[in-house]
């Protein structure tokens, strides 16, 4: 993502690369924030996912991750 940033009272420009991945966490194993990065871990289907979506629920750099996991497999690809 490439955008102005509020820090220094608009003066700053925020450019940053994200890199995320899939995995599958193991029945009763509950994730922990190690850095701070996380606000919080939940589990949602497709559809709750589109839902929290629509109402700007998340960050704009995880709504672009999980936009690309909703996304039909042949615009993911090209």
């Amino acid at each position: 993502t490439c955008r102005p940033s509020s820090d220094g009272r608009g003066a700053g420009y925020l450019n940053e690369r994200i890199v995320w991945s899939v995995c599958t966490v193991p029945d009763g194993m509950v994730p922990q924030n190690q850095d701070g990065e996380v606000v919080q871990f939940g589990l949602m289907d497709a559809s709750e996912l589109a839902v929290a979506l629509q109402r700007e629920a998340f960050t704009l750099e995880a709504a672009l991750i999980y936009a690309e996991l909703l996304a039909p497999a042949e615009q993911v690809s090209s």
